[in-house]
């Protein structure tokens, strides 16, 4: 995120950002190195600073159309002084009005603020950096935004163009082991029940979340060695790992704090014999009982070389930075973590937004733990593992149920604006990292709030 900003006039150079920029990529350019002065225009933000060598904070970005086009307004606040400056950039569209037809031509029409001392209000984004490094930096966030705008203006006023929800990537192709059909594998998983779980509710649930559960094997199909699948009842994923991967598996479960350390769960299910299904059978299925943020996990340092904490992050009430660090406990070094969990900006909660509708999960009658506490977005999950020392191998969204965000409002009201965020906009979000690196010992600010400061940390 953007941080403060060492304001020092030299070289007048522009940066334009295009929609769909990085807010991480932004900062790189912002890097404090030797002078040189940037304007930061972009089509839905202006980042400006104050002139003078002084320090300034961006407080808050937002964007909102007008009866010109898109307007985007800066508040700044200065760290020394009670000072506030609100700022406005607005961009043209052709006609004037939300909806209209946006062509290229308008797009590239930016009414760029005055820049002068005695204008402060409109002085622009000055940072410092080697001009070399800062030019070709310039240079390539120009062509991306090039590239963002043309392909958000093509979507708005190509002809005979729809905006449609198919149009995104919200459903990657779904991996399957070898010789297995798609329809095999759900009968195969259907066959399942378990003793204390009724046949209908978990049918449903095995129907409802089928495909997340073969998007999770398939981030771990080429990996072996001794794992452990933490939240691993009703076994639908259990199931698979064991039977298309050479995983060794050790299993925990959580439920309430009256039962015994160790679980015994009688599970029936089908064989697989090749294309069809065999016999039913039943097995003994042992798991440690725990709860995860309470304590040290009942198992050894570097003990496993990967761990899945699949569904569970957005369930926990106190400290998901100290479950993380149990698992990195457990975790060898360069062993794997399989972190699965939903995306609180999928295309449905947009939709929900715009149509007024609350996003947040309901009361659950299975207590605090059976609802959604705090969901995570693509962004979010990326800097949490990096914290607790993980290297992002792979970090996509992608829908398991039905997408239901017309049932809110018009796919082709909020498609075009998201588009430059197509593949953030999935239901789950699936990782795999790598424990590579020791962890930050701060909590991240942006997660926590009133704790010490000495505790916090960006």
């Amino acid at each position: 995120m953007l941080s403060t900003l060492d304001v020092c006039p030299r070289t007048d150079l522009y940066v334009r950002l295009g929609l769909g920029a990085e807010l991480s990529t932004l900062d790189r350019c912002l890097r404090l190195r030797r002078p040189a002065e940037v304007r930061l225009d972009t089509y839905f933000g202006c980042f400006p600073a104050t002139r003078g060598r002084e320090l300034t904070t961006v407080r808050s970005v937002g964007s909102s159309w007008t009866s010109r086009g898109v307007r985007a307004d800066v508040v700044l606040a200065h760290p020394q002084r009670a000072e506030r400056v609100v700022t406005s950039v607005e961009l043209e569209s052709e006609g004037g009005r939300r909806g209209d037809r946006t062509d290229r031509a308008a797009l590239s029409r930016i009414i760029r603020p005055r820049a002068g001392r005695r204008d402060r209000a409109r002085g622009g984004c000055v940072a410092t950096m080697p001009p070399v490094t800062l030019r070709s930096e310039a240079r390539r966030l120009a062509a991306g935004a090039r590239r963002n705008v043309a392909s958000w203006a093509q979507t708005r006023s190509s002809p005979g163009v729809t905006a449609r929800v198919s149009d995104l990537p919200l459903q990657p192709e779904l991996p399957l082991p070898d010789g297995v059909t798609e329809d095999l594998l759900l009968s195969y998983l259907l066959s399942l029940r378990v003793d204390d779980g009724t046949a209908a509710e978990l049918e449903g649930y095995c129907r409802e979340d089928f495909r997340r559960f073969v998007y999770t094997w398939g981030l771990a199909r080429d990996l072996s060695g001794r794992a452990l699948e933490l939240g691993a009842n009703p076994y639908f994923t259990t199931i698979l790992l064991r039977e298309f991967t050479s995983l060794d598996l050790a299993l925990a479960n959580y439920f309430t704090p009256s039962r015994p350390s160790t679980l015994v769960q009688k599970v029936i299910r089908r064989k697989l014999l090749g294309d069809t299904l065999g016999d039913e059978f039943d097995e003994d299925i042992e798991s440690s009982h725990f709860n995860l943020e309470e304590g040290r996990f009942p198992f050894e340092d570097d003990e496993f070389d990967v761990v899945f904490f699949c569904e569970i992050l957005e369930h926990l009430l106190h400290d998901p930075v100290a479950v993380l660090l149990e698992i990195k406990r457990v975790l060898r070094p360069g062993g794997r973590l399989i972190l699965t969990t939903p995306n609180v900006n999928r295309l449905e909660n947009v939709a929900r937004m715009v149509a007024g509708v609350n996003i947040y999960d309901p009361y659950s009658a299975y207590g605090p733990y059976g609802r959604h506490n705090r969901e995570y977005n693509k962004d979010e999950l990326g800097r949490l593992l990096a914290r607790a020392g993980f290297v992002v191998e792979s970090l996509q969204t992608a829908d398991v149920h039905p997408n239901r965000s017309d049932a809110f409002t018009d796919p082709a009201s909020i498609v075009p604006l998201v588009a430059p965020r197509r593949h953030d906009l999935g239901q789950y979000l699936f990782s795999r990292s790598r424990n590579e690196s020791p962890a930050t010992p701060l909590k991240p600010s942006w997660l926590y709030r009133s704790y010490p400061a000495t505790e916090l940390g960006d």
